[in-house]
């Protein structure tokens, strides 16, 4: 099969990819193509040469390496896909490299876009969770690096479609059903439990020490949001699977504190000041000893920006101190509050009701960290029937889900591809790990389920299963639900 290689919309040649050449994708790490082939004559490629690979675009953005000889010129390519250029851009704020910026999930995803754009160009805001905002302190980031820490930040994911950035999961279903067998898609399935990845049975979960008055009771010595479990002495804490795999503890403090979301509902009579008529309750009288109260700007011209500020209940009307940031003063008649901007308080305690939200908030998070780390971590690896591919034209991409159904390990559910290898040449030949490793919701909740923790293999030859293994088997009160 030869294979061509693009320069300027142009075919530059035709290679004969060896056997070795494969596409190599892992989920929020690197999308590739290794090429490897030998020409008769030398040829110099150049950054910016491309291939297409599953109809996307995989560029050259480095020297190959090169064996030359006689009549035997050996290249081995690393074709690249987008996410590999959003290093290329370094992530500035006014020029600086060096700064701290307060925003939401989207906040910082219009910001890491408006920086790629600045040369790159292309590149396009999608669709991104709604998280509470916090500060985040850049030093000299690159773009993909200052990706991955806003996303770890904030305990969400990202993906590209194109040159579309998302700061949520991919949540594609791709609607096909695998099992091992020669007519049902695996020719192997194997099993193995995630590194380092331990099993929490209790956990101690709390939140921030923001927004709490003097006189919030807590069981720590440092004030903390925390929740009651009327089933654990109305202890901050949860309790699973202990019965099968003992007492595993664990404490995991969560960014959740007592927050309202405000909404700019009219504009005051300067800049600096703005109507909520949605406001309910007195600012003033929730003041902290010693703690000036500020106003984080959500959305709109401002957003990113702290604020500290003042507020009369009366009419409802919050007024800002004018800041200075790098000779500018803000707001100011073009960067100013518009009607539908969105804002938190912070430096404040908060009205009961949103205590009990935040309490709420605290203890969902605490029932979904419990729900996926008090089982074993594990991640399949996937070996599929190559003529079943071909067959149904089926082309895999990370980050896409498929229900994986397999008697022996028990499992029957939606499982994502976190990383695969497809061999270019034969293209219906892959290597998949498909699991649910990484921060997601997915799996909700624990019902009657058997767990083989073993190194297991099922293999599918000709219909007929071998298996190898060493087992221990696991009854988990509790089960998997999957969304």
């Amino acid at each position: 099969m030869l294979f061509p290689i693009y320069r300027n919309n142009e075919v530059l040649t035709y290679v004969k990819p060896d056997s070795s050449s494969e596409l190599i994708q892992k989920l929020m790490e690197h999308d590739y193509v290794s090429l490897s082939f030998t020409l008769s004559n030398y040829m110099e490629f150049a950054v910016g040469d491309y291939i297409m690979c599953n109809n996307t675009k995989y560029e050259l953005l480095d020297l190959p390496n090169e064996n030359t000889a006689p009549k035997n010129n050996e290249y081995t390519c690393k074709f690249c896909g987008t996410i590999h250029t959003l290093n290329h851009a370094s992530v500035l704020f006014q020029k600086n490299f060096n700064y701290s910026l307060t925003g939401n999930a989207g906040f910082f995803l219009q910001f890491i876009v408006d920086n790629l754009n600045r040369d790159l160009g292309g590149f396009v805001v999608g669709s991104y969770e709604e998280v509470e905002p916090k500060t985040l302190t850049f030093s000299n980031m690159k773009g993909l690096d200052a990706i991955k820490y806003i996303c770890n930040e904030f305990g969400v994911e990202f993906y590209l479609e194109g040159k579309t950035l998302h700061f949520t999961k991919n949540t594609t279903n791709s609607g096909l059903i695998f099992k091992v067998g020669r007519y049902d898609g695996l020719y192997e399935l194997a099993r193995t439990k995630v590194e380092n990845a331990n099993i929490v049975t209790r956990l101690w979960a709390y939140g921030s020490v923001d927004n709490l008055s003097p006189d919030y009771q807590c069981p720590l010595q440092e004030k903390r949001l925390h929740f009651e479990n009327p089933d654990l002495d109305n202890d901050s804490r949860m309790e699973q699977n202990t019965d099968m795999f003992g007492l595993r503890e664990h404490i995991e403090v969560f960014d959740i504190r007592p927050e309202r979301t405000g909404l700019v509902t009219s504009l005051g009579i300067t800049n600096r000041s703005f109507i909520d008529n949605t406001m309910d309750f007195d600012m003033e009288a929730y003041k902290l000893p010693g703690l000036k109260p500020q106003l984080n700007v959500l959305t709109g011209l401002l957003a990113g920006r702290t604020f500290d500020c003042s507020y009369n209940h009366n009419t409802h009307t919050f007024t800002v101190d004018y800041k200075e940031e790098n000779g500018t003063t803000f707001p100011n008649d073009v960067l100013t509050f518009e009607v539908g901007d969105k804002y938190t308080l912070f430096n404040i305690s908060q009205p009961i009701e949103y205590i009990t939200q935040a309490r709420s908030r605290l203890q969902q998070a605490a029932q979904e960290y419990l729900s996926k780390y008090s089982i074993p971590q594990c991640v399949y690896e996937l070996t599929p029937y190559p003529p079943h591919i071909r067959r149904n034209n089926i082309v895999f991409r990370v980050g896409v889900y498929h229900t994986i159904i397999d008697s022996k390990f028990n499992i029957n559910g939606l499982l994502r591809v976190i990383s695969l290898q497809q061999n270019i040449i034969n293209t219906a030949e892959y290597e998949i790990t498909v699991g649910e490793i990484l921060p997601s919701g997915i799996l909700t909740s624990i019902k009657n389920k058997v767990i083989n923790q073993s190194s297991t293999i099922n293999n599918a030859i000709n219909n007929v299963y071998t298996k190898t293994e060493t087992n221990t088997q696991i009854e988990i009160n509790g089960g998997v639900e999957w969304e």
